[in-house]
């Protein structure tokens, strides 16, 4: 009853409100309001759609039904805004204007209003109308006139709307052109929100019983997605015109009267007698539709943070060999630079020494020795290493920023063409904590300065690489120059080796050991260079020098690698409102079980869709008839899988009904090459429909021997039909099609769709469309 719905509606928007907090600020806001119409809704009398294509003789049914010529008739099309009519004792019309003021008056002036509106092809302002008439139809009832589907765009719109808003239909046909293909969409969603349907087939005058008898059959297959709960053949010019010169007779469809009373006995028996139950079972429909919508919203979002949470980890785990080879470059250069510039300061300044010294001094070991120690010795050296490491800071530090930067860049090549995105249509969200919401932001936009190729990076945070830089080196200094012992080590071992080439030279004369004494020195500082005692001081140095960095750097790259994934957000963060919109979309799931899906109304038609058949080249009448049959199937949920999805497979989504929930699995490439297209019509289709529509793509991020599902899918509850080429293709015949119709235990569901669409594939990840 209606206690129950509204009793769901509100734990509705206690779970909207509760997951409000774990999605991007000011989403909700549509959800709660349409919740709250359908609330007041209910406390409202019940609502009675008249609705049909344009001059179907709508208005004519609404006027013969109340006995009154209220409703506007002609043959232009003059049904522009709703009409609404109720009980009350003193008839009276009101006018409702766009800017929110009313006006009442006469009916016969309201009629004159609306009417002088329709003849100049404007509205006047006037958005709603309501006549109070005491039609005893309306002391039930109200009852509401909608603008004529296939008029003008802005009365399709309304009429589309109005269809959201009724808790039953009475749906009128025009005998003489059943199965037009402008009322499919609306037609479709009243079913698909489980309404009730009495179809209403109106100017049978002309047609006998058994003529009528062959109309039926065809408006079923016509609207096969569609269950009517009684098909009455009506006749307004006759119901209109009681003293018509036609008499009865049993072999008419129609009796003297236009069959009106044929169809107030069914409304009475399908309505007025229980309204309440079917209002119930109406707003039951409406929130189911936003319960679908809304947990389409929360999966949407999480998929976005799943990838973002798989770029963090994928991320984090090229942490090792990134510091680890760009850190081993660093070391090998200062250890090349370092040992030449000792090497040059060591010759030159025991050069000049040397050049002092008498020729007994250059052959006195413990003069020599003597003099290496005060030119050569500790402290000078120690200055010579602080003077010299100080100057390569700066070099180290931008290697250390190239290390952050080739990290950085490592991130882009994680990237997709859809991660980047393009105009922002095919992005990557990822969100930010913001009061009672977070905002939707792309971590590979949000990267300062990145680039769409991922070649720029983020600003490099100068302080850190600094820092490393000199701590760093400070510890290299700390070993390779071990203070007091450097005498000892460098210059007793620089004296030895010397005053040992010099030995050599006992029988040169002055000027012949003056000449080589250049040479020597040289050899014997390369020797000590080269030799076990400095490499492994250097060995040692280097080593430390790297442990320092890798500890430093490596400490701030899990932060961060956090802000490439999540943007301004913490991780924490993120993953606390994946926990939040998955226990959100499992509570939803419980309360759309609960509103379940009843439909009733008459035996569906022979089902053309129950056998495989192959559709030949170029036969683009019959795919798409089979195409529109197979969208019109879907009640809440049409779940496609489609690996070449276009924009204009995209356009024919336009035929599923319009408050029913699309979701939709691509692959990457085709949608990366046509992404204006596709961006344009998505968001055309988007804008046109009330129901959800959602894309993801799966892509691949590591090694997988699962192919992707090649043809098209389309999957509606308990059913799945195959095409073995995409949608678009399939509807122009572009070449032979097979058909393949499945009854779904849920199975083929799981392969073909569910797996991907969650990301449970493995070796692939699922990419958020928007």
């Amino acid at each position: 009853g209606t206690e129950s719905v509204t009793s769901t509606a509100h734990a509705l928007q206690s779970l909207i409100g509760a997951a409000s907090h774990a999605m991007p600020l000011g989403w909700g806001g549509d959800h709660l309001g349409r919740i709250g119409q359908l609330v007041e809704r209910l406390g409202q009398p019940f609502r009675l759609g008249v609705v049909g294509e344009f001059r179907s003789g709508k208005s004519s049914i609404v006027n013969a039904m109340l006995g009154h010529e209220v409703a506007v008739v002609r043959e232009f099309e003059c049904t522009f805004a709703p009409q609404r009519f109720y009980w009350a004792e003193t008839p009276s019309a009101t006018l409702h204007f766009e800017d929110g003021s009313c006006e009442t008056m006469s009916v016969e002036a309201g009629y004159a209003r609306l009417l002088h509106a329709a003849e100049n092809n404007t509205t006047d302002g006037i958005v709603r109308a309501e006549f109070g008439i005491p039609a005893p139809i309306l002391q039930t009832v109200d009852l509401w006139d909608a603008p004529g589907l296939g008029g003008s765009d802005r009365n399709q719109e309304v009429a589309r709307l109005f269809a959201e808003q009724i808790d039953a239909a009475l749906w009128v046909f025009n005998a003489r052109y059943i199965g037009t293909g402008a009322i499919t969409d609306t037609l479709a969603a009243l079913q698909q929100r489980g309404k009730l349907i009495i179809g209403v087939v109106n100017k049978c005058e002309e047609l006998s019983r058994d003529e009528f008898d062959r109309v039926t059959p065809m408006l079923l297959r016509a609207y096969a997605g569609v269950q009517f709960a009684d098909l009455i053949p009506v006749s307004a010019l006759l119901a209109l015109e009681p003293d018509s010169v036609r008499e009865a007779h049993e072999g008419w469809a129609v009796d003297a009267n236009g069959g009106l009373s044929g169809l107030m006995d069914v409304v009475r028996r399908a309505i007025l007698d229980t309204p309440g139950r079917t209002t119930a079972r109406a707003a039951a429909g409406d929130l189911r539709a936003i319960a679908y919508a809304v947990r389409d919203d929360l999966q949407s979002e999480a998929l976005r943070v799943r990838r973002q949470e798989y770029l963090y980890q994928k991320q984090l785990a090229k942490v090792e060999g990134l510091l680890k080879s760009g850190l081993n470059e660093i070391a090998h250069d200062i250890d090349v630079g370092l040992l030449g510039a000792l090497r040059s300061h060591l010759i030159q300044v025991g050069t000049v020494a040397i050049e002092r010294m008498s020729d007994a001094q250059l052959r006195d070991e413990q003069h020599v020795q003597a003099t290496f120690a005060e030119v050569i010795g500790d402290k000078p050296v120690d200055a010579f290493l602080r003077a010299y490491l100080k100057g390569q800071e700066g070099w180290i530090a931008d290697r250390l920023a190239g290390i952050l930067k080739d990290y950085d860049t490592e991130f882009g090549h994680l990237l997709t063409e859809l991660d980047r995105g393009e105009s922002g249509a095919l992005a990557l969200g990822a969100a930010a904590s913001v009061g009672g919401g977070v905002s939707s932001t792309s971590p590979a936009a949000d990267r300062t300065g990145a680039g769409a190729d991922g070649t720029e990076t983020a600003t490099i945070e100068d302080a850190l690489v600094t820092g490393v830089a000199t701590s760093s080196l400070l510890g290299l200094l700390a070993l390779i120059v071990p203070g007091p012992q450097w005498p000892v080590v460098v210059a007793g071992g620089l004296a030895s080796a010397f005053v040992k080439l010099m030995s050599k030279s006992q029988r040169l004369t002055t000027d012949e050991m003056r000449s080589i004494r250049e040479g020597a020195w040289h050899k014997a500082v390369g020797e000590f260079i080269e030799g076990p005692g400095v490499k492994a001081r250097m060995a040692k140095g280097l080593e430390s020098f790297c442990t320092t960095a890798h500890r430093e750097i490596g400490a701030k790259l899990p932060e961060r690698t956090e802000a490439l994934a999540f943007g301004h957000s913490k991780r924490s963060t993120e993953l606390h409102r994946l926990a939040q919109l998955e226990a959100s979309s499992e509570a939803l799931g419980m309360l759309i079980e609960q509103l379940g899906s009843p439909v009733l109304g008459l035996p569906p038609v022979e089902d053309i869709l129950a056998a495989p058949c192959t559709i030949a080249k170029g036969a683009r009448e019959r795919s798409q008839e089979l195409i529109r049959r197979v969208l019109a199937q879907s009640r809440e949920v049409l779940a496609i899988t489609d690996g070449a999805l276009s924009a204009r497979g995209l356009s024919l989504l336009l035929d599923a009904p319009d408050a029913t929930t699309i979701r939709i699995l691509a692959w990457v490439q085709p949608l990366s090459a046509a992404s204006d297209a596709f961006r344009l019509e998505l968001a055309a289709l988007r804008g046109k429909r009330s129901g959800a529509t959602t894309v993801a793509a799966p892509v691949l991020s590591g090694p997988s021997e699962v192919q992707l599902p090649t043809g098209s899918w389309v999957f509606v509850p308990g059913r799945a039909f195959r095409f073995s080429v995409s949608l678009a293709d399939a509807w122009m015949a572009a070449a032979e099609v097979e058909f393949e119709p499945h009854e779904d235990d849920g199975r083929l569901y799981e392969e073909h769709f569910n797996r991907w669409w969650n990301g449970e594939v493995e070796g692939y990840q699922t990419l958020h469309v928007r």
